[in-house]
Parts: C-alpha cells; sequence; structure tokens
C-alpha cells in the first residue's frame, strides 16, 4: 500500500485507506476496546491543520498494519464533522482539531492525549510507550 503523496491536500484525505474510519458511537466503543492501544484522530475535512496531519497520520497507520504493531495496535480516526459521530466528539471534549487521542481500555490510564512531534516515528515512539505502559 502506498501512499500517494502528489495529490493536493484535499485529495489526500479523501483516498485515505490505511487507517480506521469511525462510525458512530457503537463503532468508536466497538473501535477503541478491541485491541490495547487505539490511536484516534479527530478530525475535520476542510481544516488545514488536519490536510496537513493526513498523509503523515497515514504513514502511521501503514507502518502499524505493516510492522510487529499491529497486532495490538489500532490507528483510528473520527471525522467530527459527520453528523454521525458529533456525540463522539463532544463525549471526547473535542474543542481543537486534529485533536490526537491514545486509548489504552486495559491500563490504570484509559487514554492519553498526544502533545508530541507529528511525525511518523515519533507517533509510533509513543505507541509501542503506550503499549509496554
Amino acid at each position: 500500500m502506498e501512499l500517494n503523496l502528489d495529490l493536493s491536500d484535499q485529495e489526500v484525505m479523501k483516498t485515505e485507506t490505511v487507517s480506521t474510519l469511525i462510525k458512530g458511537a457503537q463503532d468508536f466503543q466497538r473501535i477503541t476496546s478491541s485491541k490495547p492501544v487505539v490511536l484516534v484522530n479527530f478530525f475535520a475535512p476542510w481544516c488545514h491543520w488536519c490536510q496537513a496531519l493526513a498523509p503523515i497520520y497515514e504513514g502511521v497507520a501503514q507502518r502499524v498494519v505493516q510492522g510487529s504493531l499491529s497486532t495490538n495496535v489500532i490507528v483510528a480516526k473520527v471525522d467530527c464533522t459527520d453528523r454521525a459521530n458529533l456525540d463522539v466528539c463532544k463525549m471526547n471534549r473535542i474543542q481543537a482539531l486534529p485533536t490526537l487521542i491514545a486509548f489504552t481500555p486495559t491500563s490504570a490510564y484509559k487514554y492519553t492525549h498526544y502533545h508530541g512531534q507529528r511525525t511518523v516515528d515519533s507517533m509510533l515512539r509513543m505507541l509501542a510507550d503506550r503499549l509496554h505502559a
């Protein structure tokens, strides 16, 4: 699976296929409790910062799917402009976009907001750290 980085930002947002798209509260609950670590990107397609993050985030998803983290980690996303996700974004108190949260349902800390560098390697390190926390 290769990401086409020659596309415009808007086209990249539309053609993402590696990360898991969450639709609605039930889907959110099911996905965020299905593996030890679930990284979720809360985004809006019109958001410039979300568009800039999209190829990096898909790079993280691609590396997770193709690597050793795939059995324990899911990389997902929630479109906060989709009516089906309004409750999900409200429940998670999303006030700025993009917002990255690592959900760890089996640990003492159920979730952690990611404020680190927006690079593939930094996010992968955080996922590995959360997995072994």
